[in-house]
């Protein structure tokens, strides 16, 4: 069905929201405060979603089946995503933002052998085979963990914001030297798992990139890398119409 969508990805600091059309082209979108609800809601006083799919890590602070009492309203979960073998014994336990980003890397590249990377506060890495089994991952400090991380623990070694320009290469400052370990450190280790013996060798393996750092991370990678920043919410999307 063409249905109008809100896609509401609703975590412990920041709701990120998107709306489309019944064409699926995308009409609105943005990020706030999970505590600044009001002037949100303010913002789709005019839209009408006929669908409201959620994605809730952290706590909703306001109802949707009252705002938008006419819309049909369900929410992300594991289970109903029914190409996808979980690793998890119990796929609850399996964070929403992997469990999206994985829908989306399946859909999107249904026949290729999967690594998929969310380079956000942590780094998370999921295997996903071309027949839909799912491999388990791993999860690491993402860079600016690291870099905080490094100034926190020690008494002389300055604090950095991963906005700051990032060295990379053997550093001839301590601000370029924290950076460069810290971007080499992730570079090698996505290398180093997308080289291992996980994911079988063979001419569909790629690498998914997404998340706030992956813009970081892709200029250090050739192809088969593939840089999908929307990936969440195109894994929302494909599980809300069914398409995976």
């Amino acid at each position: 069905m063409n249905d109008s969508v809100l896609l509401i990805d609703s975590g412990n600091t920041l709701l990120k929201y998107r709306f489309l059309n019944g064409e699926g082209k995308n009409l609105l979108e943005g990020f706030i405060p999970n505590q600044g609800i009001p002037d949100w809601i303010s913002l789709l006083q005019n839209q009408q979603p006929e669908v409201i799919f959620i994605s809730k890590s952290g706590n909703l602070t306001f109802k949707p089946e009252v705002i938008w009492s006419n819309a049909r309203i369900s929410f992300l979960n594991g289970e109903s995503v029914k190409s996808i073998s979980w690793a998890y014994p119990a796929v609850s336990q399996l964070g929403l933002d992997r469990i999206a980003a994985l829908s989306a890397a399946k859909w999107l590249f249904p026949n290729s052998d999967l690594l998929v990377a969310d380079a956000g506060t942590c780094l998370t890495i999921d295997f996903l085979r071309a027949d839909g089994q799912h491999l388990g991952g791993f999860i690491s400090p993402g860079l600016q963990m690291r870099l905080s991380a490094m100034h926190q623990k020690t008494a002389a070694l300055p604090e950095i914001s991963i906005e700051d320009s990032l060295h990379w290469g053997p550093g001839k400052t301590t601000k370029e030297c924290m950076t460069a370990g810290s971007l080499s450190g992730i570079v090698a280790e996505l290398e180093y798992h997308f080289t291992s013996s996980v994911l079988p060798d063979s001419a569909t393996k790629k690498m998914i990139l997404t998340g706030g750092d992956a813009k970081h991370l892709a200029q250090h990678f050739k192809p088969p890398t593939f840089v999908v920043p929307d990936l969440v919410f195109q894994g929302m999307f494909a599980v809300c119409k069914g398409l995976i």
